[in-house]
């Protein structure tokens, strides 16, 4: 692996504090690059695509079968990968002719019904080039991007279907998150909607099991064998800390990605979650990372409370990166990875970063790409958690807590897989729980002129800022919902929410 780009990465996204790369999400049937004609295809039956992949990982070969109607376009997932992809051509029973591409759009409205066409996916560039979070070689492995060679069918997102096979070289090995039946791969609506991780080379196998779930690690080549029964356990630190809050993991299966970075002195890395037909997780680990750096870290239980929501607009990360950014404190310190008071100075440390913004929370979120002002969106977003968490146990007198209400929103684990704003996932949260406390504070804070602080609910906490530390006050107004938070052990969920099926 080139040092050159992980010291880029790190350098852009890393260092600003629990900020991993966005995920990407797929417009609806990216209307706005075709036509206005452009219209859905009742009769489209699906796609069958063949990835064929050679010894040295230069090229991904691809071959998609349509069924039924050809939808009027294939689309890249987006722009950055649609500069890698050529040769699109149709194939016919005498050969092949050219298909048309601009924009990252291959025109298919001249395709007869059943219609197979072909196309190429540079991975020497796209590996090589400055898009890090398209593809990176590490050894003999490349991990790439789903929606590096995944180009979808132009239709509505609920006739997205299709299935995918791989033909790879003598010992080649595979991790995706993709379900699999027999020797091919389901592709179900989000396996286009959003994106995820694909490893191709060798890599060690390993399997860990998360409460109620399974973990399929793939630690690429690179990794000292000393780190994989740290790796083993540093996973299932992580996720029972999070399973035992909601009762157990929020999915049942996850792809796991282990990418070594050479970068000596670096503290830990980043992790970066997809969603593509399944739960994927790459995590990008010093090569040098020792047990104890495992031990003190938090990027695991941050990415795995990311899978307690679903997909939220990245117009709207406060709401996904701020309830990760408050669980992960919540999280450890309950299952006593840290002590309360480490956490509540945690989040108290991350409040302050608040009070170098120049704008409201919700215009800080819409330039994040821009500004990387990852720390003042992630904590401003998780002191907003915070205060509708306290709020919650206060309107419901502790018998109702943030946790109660994500055991049930991730009860169903497709539902992970879904796309929602923030208004609409707030308000199914305050039909969970019964108040609305979700939108009322969300309203209260997100386009407030100040930006969220403690100011005020710390006190109420018995929470006082004293030095460089906090001292804790038995007696406050709020000390019994402060202690609820903390408290050591799983939540109780078995209260009746008004939200139940």
């Amino acid at each position: 692996m080139r040092c050159s780009l992980w010291v880029l990465a790190l350098t852009t996204i890393a260092c600003a504090s629990h900020a991993a790369p966005p995920s990407t999400v797929l417009p609806p049937a990216s209307a706005t690059r075709l036509a206005a004609g452009a219209r859905a295809q009742p009769h489209f039956g699906g796609v069958d695509y063949t990835f064929t992949l050679d010894a040295g990982i230069t090229h991904i070969a691809t071959r998609a079968c349509l069924h039924g109607a050809a939808p009027p376009a294939l689309v890249a997932g987006d722009a950055d990968s649609a500069r890698y992809m050529s040769g699109a051509r149709l194939l016919t029973p005498t050969g092949s002719r050219a298909l048309a591409v601009k924009n990252g759009v291959i025109d298919l409205r001249a395709a007869p019904n059943d219609a197979c066409l072909a196309y190429e996916v540079d991975m020497v560039a796209a590996t090589n080039g400055d898009r890090w979070w398209l593809g990176a070689r590490s050894g003999p492995s490349v991990i790439a991007s789903i929606v590096l060679f995944l180009w979808r069918p132009h239709v509505a997102a609920g006739e997205l279907h299709g299935t995918a096979r791989f033909v790879l070289p003598q010992d080649m090995q595979l991790s995706v998150a993709w379900p699999k039946e027999g020797d091919s791969y389901l592709l179900d609506p989000s396996a286009f909607q959003f994106d995820g991780h694909v490893v191709f080379g060798r890599f060690d196998a390993l399997q860990v099991q998360a409460p109620s779930a399974l973990l399929e690690v793939a630690v690429l080549q690179g990794m000292p064998a000393q780190t994989r029964p740290w790796i083993v356990s540093w996973l299932q630190a992580a996720s029972s800390a999070v399973g035992a809050q909601i009762g157990r993991f929020p999915v049942p299966h996850a792809q796991i990605i282990i990418v070594p970075v050479f970068r000596p002195g670096m503290h830990f890395g980043f992790g970066d979650t997809g969603r593509s037909g399944g739960v994927s997780i790459a995590f990008f680990m010093p090569a040098d990372v020792s047990e104890q750096a495992l031990r003190d870290d938090w990027v695991a239980v941050h990415e795995f409370c990311h899978l307690t929501l679903p997909y939220v607009d990245r117009n709207d990360a406060w709401l996904s990166e701020g309830m990760a950014t408050y669980l992960q404190e919540v999280a450890r310190a309950r299952a006593g990875l840290i002590s309360a008071q480490a956490a509540w100075q945690s989040i108290y440390d991350g409040s302050q970063y608040g009070r170098e913004a120049i704008d409201t929370l919700a215009a800080e979120t819409r330039n994040m790409p821009v500004l990387h002002n990852y720390k003042r969106v992630y904590w401003g977003g998780a002191i907003l958690m915070l205060s509708a968490d306290v709020e919650l146990r206060r309107r419901t007198q502790g018998k109702v807590s943030l946790f109660d209400v994500l055991a049930q929103l991730s009860a169903e684990p497709k539902e992970i897989l879904r796309y929602y704003r923030a208004v609409d996932l707030l308000a199914r949260m305050d039909a969970i729980a019964g108040v609305p406390v979700f939108s009322e504070t969300a309203a209260r804070y997100l386009n407030a002129p100040k930006f969220p602080d403690l100011d005020e609910l710390y006190p109420a906490l018995g929470l006082v800022p004293e030095g460089a530390g906090l001292r804790v006050l038995a007696q406050a107004p709020l000390a019994w919902a402060r202690d609820a938070i903390m408290a050591r052990g799983p939540v109780a969920t078995s209260v009746a929410l008004a939200g139940g099926g």
